[in-house]
């Protein structure tokens, strides 16, 4: 006879406990973890609370191809705050608490390194319970936040290292498993560093590396890493078509188009769908996002959601890429009204909001597509005002017409040791055009006296009481609005100083690497008396820093467009955003603009103008040293480039003066009413005291000077 034992409470505990202990964890990717666990700590983010993945659709992807066991390498660049940090961070976290091993975190410095993991990365770990119980008891983390190292993480099965590009030793000396390095392209981060921690992980059959960055210099960073990738775009179906496409500043529209207020642009803006160019407004992204697909270069997605092709790189080096138009959080207008703002389409945002490497367009120019820009009196060109100097306007011949469309006139000089080389240029509507109207180079030795007052006849054209020698298309009056003058090398820089302080109108000017400035141009004042030990008085001199850089890209992209060089149907997101000319033409209502030259301007102008080419090269010195950089270098052949100077002049002086918001009326109104001024009858002057009289001066002198309300005039 069998007796059957009853199954006591205690023993149906037991098999519990030990059937929960002895199975096995169910793996789980690193997207589906942090919608489990994740806790955004309140002050890292404005989203605080749990993870949500519904909200970035587009990073669950780049989250799942991180645990992926097919994938060893994530690469991402992407736009300024739309969640590649958080990203890591999730992919640091499930580490910690689903597959450990050693870590590396690599920053530009070690500085930003440890401020990272103190302000980011230990919170996000205390915040979530599942890796906070990872901390070790007893051992350097000791489960308390104030036991944390900012350098160095000590959990219970895993340690994880914080450490700056620039030490090569710290890098060179830690065997680790994962790797994530944030903020690639940024000007510290050391190239070398990639190599090196590669090098540290490959030991180890199933590692990971990941690196995170927004884009800098095409070619260079983490473009490199994402060019050596399977290269996935985010594609987004049409909500009216269901066809997928990736988003793009090109298919932004808005109402008013490059002449729109910015912040009308922010409110008005809409995408428009690359097929059937139906709107699409913001309420409608979020289902576009939620229905999104990460695609690999070479495949495609069909109307249904699911991917063909066959990709044209397999490899294990996951790449993505994203801009910020795919965050839902941020209005179709936001970058529109950035770059209506900034009247260009600027580096930063190319890089920071489009997610997109910098890549100077017209590196170099070419004699012949110069000439192609000399048209013809007959064929509609125009001549150079050759008999400008000492024969028009000032001693009663006519004065100079000038093309129509011109709504401003500026001029620069380049000085040599021996001689100036001089030009004027006219800008038209909104500084979309421009032409050359006169040019020359003058006997100004640095050993003659007063040299610089050679330069009078011209500086005084800003003077009413010079009398206009230009006059528009409608015969109305113009004066040149102001001047330019290089200060040089410090070899000039004191006569200029001297010469520039005594005329309101008239600039010293600085050209400055694109390494050393960030802006386009810079005005600052310098206090010359700290310059001369006797003979001039005390006062400011206006100096004008220019980028060049950035400048010489844009002359040279402007020749290139004009001269047919650049197709116009190529896409503005890959190469007509990334000059200041294709950021003016880009806009929801398109736009024109290119450079004019004379039809008899001289070859030894055009040669000089093209002089100049830029190449890329590994920087030897320096904060960029053994980054690859774009430099400007003379052509071989060629030993001058003073008039490719006094060009970039005129362009920077025409922005600083507000050009761009120019128009044909608003200009005609302002020179009218200005003429009229000055033909009326002068007031009795009333008694003053000195000190009366020098404020009044210095009032009379500000609001004559660019920028102020006389040259404001839109």
């Amino acid at each position: 006879m069998t007796t059957t034992t009853q199954p006591t409470r205690e023993r149906d505990t037991l098999r519990a406990v030990l059937a929960t202990m002895l199975k096995p964890r169910e793996r789980v990717g690193v997207a589906a973890w942090a919608d489990a666990y994740r806790v955004l700590p309140q002050g890292t983010s404005q989203y605080a609370g749990k993870w949500d993945s519904a909200m970035t659709p587009y990073l669950a992807g780049i989250m799942e191809a991180f645990s992926d066991p097919a994938t060893e390498k994530v690469v991402v660049m992407k736009a300024s705050q739309g969640g590649g940090t958080e990203c890591l961070i999730n992919a640091m976290l499930w580490c910690i608490d689903v597959d450990p091993g050693p870590a590396l975190v690599v920053y530009p410095n070690t500085e930003m390194a440890e401020a990272m993991n103190t302000e980011r990365i230990t919170p996000a770990l205390l915040a979530c319970p599942q890796t906070r119980r990872r901390l070790s008891r007893g051992g350097r983390g000791g489960g308390k936040r104030g036991e944390l190292k900012a350098g160095r993480l000590t959990l219970d099965r895993m340690t994880i290292n914080f450490v700056g590009s620039n030490s090569e030793a710290n890098l060179a000396t830690r065997p680790t498993r994962y790797v994530f390095c944030d903020e690639v392209s940024a000007p510290e981060f050391m190239p070398s560093a990639v190599a090196l921690v590669e090098e540290r992980t490959k030991a180890w059959t199933n590692r990971k590396l990941m690196f995170v960055s927004k884009p800098g210099h095409e070619g260079t960073g983490i473009h490199a890493l994402y060019l050596s990738s399977d290269q996935r775009t985010f594609e987004v179906p049409c909500p009216h078509c269901s066809t997928y496409q990736r988003l793009k500043f090109a298919g932004i529209r808005w109402e008013g188009g490059r002449d729109a207020d910015p912040d009308v642009a922010e409110k008005t803006a809409w995408y428009e769908c690359a097929h059937c160019k139906q709107h699409i407004d913001n309420p409608q992204r979020a289902a576009m996002m939620a229905r999104g697909v990460w695609v690999r270069k070479g495949e495609r997605v069909r109307a249904d959601g699911c991917v063909a092709g066959v990709p044209e790189n397999p490899c294990r080096t996951a790449g993505f890429t994203f801009s910020s138009l795919y965050v839902v959080g941020l209005p179709w207008g936001y970058v529109p009204k950035r770059f209506l703002r900034a009247g260009m389409m600027t580096e930063q945002i190319v890089t920071g909001d489009l997610g997109e490497p910098w890549a100077p367009v017209g590196a170099s120019a070419e004699l012949a597509e110069l000439k192609r820009l000399c048209v013809p009196v007959a064929r509609g060109g125009y001549a150079l005002a050759s008999r400008l100097i000492g024969h028009a306007g000032a001693n009663g011949t006519a004065a100079v017409r000038l093309p129509p469309g011109v709504v401003a006139l500026v001029g620069a000089v380049d000085l040599q040791r021996d001689r100036a080389y001089i030009e004027i240029r006219a800008f038209g509507e909104r500084g979309r055009d421009s032409w050359l109207v006169w040019y020359d180079t003058r006997p100004c030795s640095v050993d003659s006296p007063d040299s610089l007052e050679i330069l009078n006849d011209l500086v005084g054209m800003t003077r009413a009481s010079e009398g206009a020698r230009f006059v528009d298309a409608d015969g109305i009056p113009m004066r040149v609005g102001a001047w330019a003058i290089d200060s040089g090398d410090g070899m000039r820089h004191r006569e200029v100083y001297a010469f520039t302080a005594k005329r309101p109108h008239v600039y010293a000017s600085k050209g400055r690497g694109g390494s050393q400035i960030d802006e386009l141009y810079h005005l600052a004042q310098v206090d010359y008396a700290a310059e001369f030990a006797k003979g001039i008085s005390a006062g400011k001199v206006k100096l004008m820093h220019v980028n060049v850089d950035r400048y010489k890209e844009f002359v040279l992209a402007q020749i290139k467009r004009a001269a047919g060089m650049v197709d116009a149907a190529t896409d503005a997101a890959t190469v007509g955003l990334r000059t200041r000319l294709e950021g003016k033409q880009t806009s929801g209502a398109g736009g024109g603009g290119q450079m004019h030259f004379p039809a008899d301007c001289a070859e030894a102008y055009l040669v000089q103008l093209t002089a100049e080419q830029q190449v890329r090269e590994v920087a030897k010195s320096g904060r960029n040293q053994g980054r690859p950089m774009f430099v400007w270098k003379m052509r071989p052949g060629r030993s001058d480039n003073h008039f490719f100077d006094t060009c970039v002049y005129t362009h920077a002086l025409a922005d600083m003066l507000g050009v761009e918001r120019w128009t044909v009326q608003a200009s005609r109104a302002a020179r009218e009413k200005m003429a009229a001024a000055e033909q009326a009858p002068p007031r009795a002057a009333a008694a003053t005291t000195p000190a009366k009289a020098k404020a009044t001066a210095t009032a009379t002198a500000n609001q004559s000077s660019p920028g102020h309300e006389r040259w404001e005039v839109v």
